[in-house]
């Protein structure tokens, strides 16, 4: 399963408030899943789209970090978030690519 690529270093805002930084990390997250995860675009930006709405901050920075192998600020940020934010990543991933095709 090659969705457990992307899921990586992860047991892993609406749209139209979306500031200039947020909009860069949908891009990573969604070229990502594009290069890791081997899934069409059309899902990569759906999972992207999901990620952005579904995740705080600190979800997303670790999320990007992460599929960016930046592991000191992916160590970081796990060090700061609760273990249901973890888990929430865990679950997304393994459910919401298979949602967005």
């Amino acid at each position: 399963m090659r969705v457990v690529g992307f899921l990586g270093a992860a047991v892993i805002a609406a749209m139209m408030t979306m500031g200039p930084a947020m909009a860069g990390e949908r891009e990573d997250i969604e070229a990502a899943c594009k290069t890791q995860a081997f899934l069409p675009g059309s899902s990569c930006g759906c999972l992207a789209d999901r990620a952005m709405k579904e995740f705080n901050e600190n979800q997303r920075g670790w999320l990007v970090a992460s599929v960016q192998k930046d592991q000191s600020e992916a160590t970081r940020l796990q060090g700061v978030m609760k273990p249901n934010e973890l888990a929430q990543l865990g679950m997304f991933m393994v459910t919401v690519p298979q949602q967005c095709q």
